[in-house]
């Protein structure tokens, strides 16, 4: 065994570090444990009295002899190494995983690792491989899992999955979810909000409702679309030497949305190399749940579908820019590579195209992905004017919750667009239509706004009266308007 430098810290133990003192037969259980997760490295000997090499190398004669006689199948690796630590000498056992799918058990009992524990691994299901220790491994190394999304609430459940199986379609989550949030915000200009609420006759003598064409869509474009390089780079990759499957690759359409309700850098972004109401920038507020079930009941007009959800993640450029690379720029390997390539699935890939770089992390954006089951192999042009993309209907006045405009919005727009939102209520099936146009009154953002701005602010005052002090101005400010409006 080759001498390695002493430790400077002790490594915590983790889904791949476990701690011995001393051996035991219990230590099967452990390496068993990595055999079926993703390998691990056991140090023993913290607390060993005898340090002589001798009885390490007794240690180790045991834990072979463990091994070969009450692990099956046998392990093709598992390497021994010394390190010292606080003038111990502690024995390093690295278990590496095998790639087949081989199912390892220690004393005729399966075991995988979860945290820094081992569970004994039930394998009375079909496929134990794929069913349990695939998720198993994808957990461990942190990997994105494809998790089916259906509401907490019992009885939306029910309808949601009813929906789900009706329709074809599944609705999936990735990454970390969303904590505490039931809204999301759409970003888009004036004159795609315009067009998108806007109800057209197509018969000039028959204006009754059930002829009237309807522009009421929201549109998935392909990620070629988007502007920024650094997020299409991964759709337009070739991932020939980490994927043999095309259905890990498949054409899809994403749709972008935050939780976050101010954000001053998107009410600039639709001012860029536009004119006119198209340079004016409207917020939509959102209700989650009621997009999730229409997407889900508007998705019926293909074979099958499958929309996944997931919060972007931000890196740096160098980190998105060399991902790809198998090596770093003195040819050893990368552990970032390996983290993301390693284990190739849709659920990657996916990962991949919720990247986005650190310069844009106020947006805290979630993306919404439709993967269409006839299209997913119809991968072909990489070119962004070739771009394709799917305008999905939508009930909008189930999912609006509220209506902003940019501040430099003319009286003239704002009352262009509240006319449109107003004209969609008045030709559905709402039952009470004034609630809903009071709800969905078109509001000017203003970042500055302040109920004490001509009122200054009383230092040390409390909370208490300080919100009394408000609504009270508030309920004059009503007052006021409500007598106007009367004596008009």
């Amino acid at each position: 065994m080759k001498e390695l430098k002493e430790l400077q810290s002790f490594p915590k133990e983790s889904v791949t570090i476990e701690h011995k003192s001393r051996y035991s037969s219990h230590i099967g259980n452990t390496i068993c444990a990595f055999l079926n997760t993703i390998g691990g490295t056991i140090y023993m000997g913290i607390d060993e009295k005898d340090n002589s090499s001798s009885a390490f190398e007794d240690i180790i004669n045991k834990v072979k002899n463990l091994i070969n006689s009450e692990i099956s199948p046998t392990p093709q690796k598992i390497d021994f190494d010394k390190t010292n630590w606080m003038g111990k000498e502690i024995i390093v056992i690295n278990v590496h995983p095998k790639t087949n799918n081989d199912i390892f058990s220690f004393k005729g009992v399966s075991y995988y690792r979860e945290g820094n524990q081992n569970r004994i691994l039930t394998t009375n299901v079909d496929n134990p491989f794929e069913q349990i220790i695939v998720p198993k491994r994808r957990k461990a190394k942190n990997l994105p899992i494809l998790e089916e999304y259906s509401p907490s609430k019992e009885e939306k459940r029910k309808v949601f999955d009813k929906e789900k199986e009706q329709h074809n379609v599944s609705y999936k989550k990735i990454g970390v979810s969303l904590k505490n949030n039931s809204t999301f915000y759409k970003y888009l200009d004036l004159d795609t909000v315009l067009m998108i609420f806007r109800i057209v006759p197509n018969d000039k003598d028959n204006k009754d409702n059930k002829n009237n064409k309807s522009f009421l869509t929201m549109r998935f474009v392909e990620p070629t679309k988007w502007d920024d390089q650094f997020e299409s780079r991964f759709y337009n990759a070739i991932y020939k030497k980490v994927n043999k499957d095309p259905n890990n690759i498949p054409k899809l359409y994403a749709s972008c949305f935050t939780p976050q309700d101010e954000s001053e850098p998107a009410w600039q972004a639709y001012n860029k190399d536009k004119d006119g109401i198209g340079k004016r920038c409207v917020q939509l507020c959102i209700n989650q749940i009621a997009l999730r079930n229409e997407l889900v009941k508007n998705l019926n007009n293909t074979k099958a579908c499958t929309i996944v959800e997931g919060s972007v993640q931000y890196k740096s450029k160098e980190f998105i820019r060399t991902l790809h690379l198998s090596t770093d720029k003195e040819s050893n390997p990368s552990d970032i590579y390996k983290d993301y390539f390693s284990d190739f699935t849709l659920a990657s890939y996916i990962n991949l195209l919720l990247l986005k770089r650190m310069a844009f992390e106020h947006e805290r954006e979630v993306r919404i992905f439709l993967i269409y089951e006839e299209d997913k192999l119809k991968r072909k042009s990489k070119k962004k004017e070739k771009s394709g993309h799917k305008d999905i209907r939508l009930d909008w006045l189930s999912i609006l919750e509220g209506i902003k405009v940019n501040p430099d919005c003319t009286q003239t727009e704002i009352n262009l667009l509240q006319d449109e939102i107003d004209n969609l209520i008045d030709k559905s099936s709402v039952s009470d239509k004034e609630k809903l146009k009071e709800k969905l009154k078109v509001q000017k953002y203003d970042v500055n706004e302040d109920e004490d701005r001509n009122n200054p602010i009383k230092i040390g005052e409390t909370y208490k009266k300080y919100m009394e002090r408000l609504n009270k101005r508030k309920e004059r400010k009503e007052k006021k308007k409500n007598n106007k409006n009367g004596k008009s």
